[in-house]
């Protein structure tokens, strides 16, 4: 029996995450949720805005603002846009890779 398909040996899915950049006083800054089994009413993909930074964001703190599903190596480039120093010098290329990967075998878009 062939165990080993296009894919290799195993298939891993996303069933939940739960993304957050914080500052340098792990102050929320961002947060990307998507909990569609956690007994919660809402299922779908959204963004939360912190309070690390100083403007008052109003209602829009206690929001759940609509997104797409979200990949990790999005977050991660996000967090280097906004300051992060990348571990890797290749970075760019290590999550270009991983994201093209995720997009090829999703099965949600």
């Amino acid at each position: 029996m062939e165990w080993v398909g296009p894919r290799g040996p195993w298939k891993v899915i996303t069933v939940a995450y739960w993304y957050s950049l914080e500052d340098l006083e792990s102050r929320e800054v961002l947060a990307y949720h998507w909990h569609p089994n956690s007994g919660s009413p809402l299922v779908t993909p959204h963004l939360h805005l912190g309070t690390a930074y100083a403007v008052d964001p109003g209602p829009l703190v206690r929001c759940h603002l609509p997104t797409g599903r979200v990949a990790v190596e999005d977050v991660i480039r996000l967090a280097i846009e906004l300051g992060a120093r990348p571990l890797q010098k290749r970075w760019e290329r290590i999550l270009d890779e991983g994201q093209a990967a995720y997009e090829q075998w999703r099965t949600r878009s």
